[in-house]
């Protein structure tokens, strides 16, 4: 399975407000590319929790409709959602990995230990195999 993860240092907003503490989680996943200059990732993302707290999960029709934008530019920006582990897809139903942000938050926290753990592994086992080459 292919999963992108990115983090990023980002200055913590100075505003206590609900807003700018999930833009500063959503840049801090790298979740937006420097091409999403109408906001369409922070409104897809605030609109998924919306729907998610009220009923679990949306669809693309719904996500489009609310946010008035076209469905191909919402599927475009979903993709790039789903490839994170941010959310997934179920047919034309679109979930948050699990029920609340902090949960999601939790799994792909999880899913970053897993990949630096065998990235440690195997980097074990070249320093003994180079090791262990330096000496013979």
């Amino acid at each position: 399975m292919f999963q992108r993860i990115i983090l990023k240092k980002v200055s913590h907003p100075i505003e206590k407000r609900p807003d700018k503490e999930l833009d500063w989680i959503i840049d801090s996943l790298g979740l937006i590319s420097g091409r999403d200059i109408h906001h369409i990732t922070r409104k897809i993302i605030s609109q998924l929790l919306e729907e998610t707290y009220q009923h679990g999960y949306t669809n693309v029709n719904k996500l489009s409709f609310k946010i008035l934008e076209n469905p191909q530019k919402i599927n475009y920006h979903l993709r790039t959602l789903s490839e994170t582990g941010f959310l997934y897809r179920k047919g034309h139903t679109i979930l948050l990995r699990e029920k609340t942000l902090e949960e999601t938050l939790k799994e792909m926290k999880q899913d970053a230990i897993n990949i630096f753990d065998k990235l440690i592994e195997i980097a074990r086992e070249i320093d003994k195999q180079k090791i262990k080459e330096l000496c013979d």
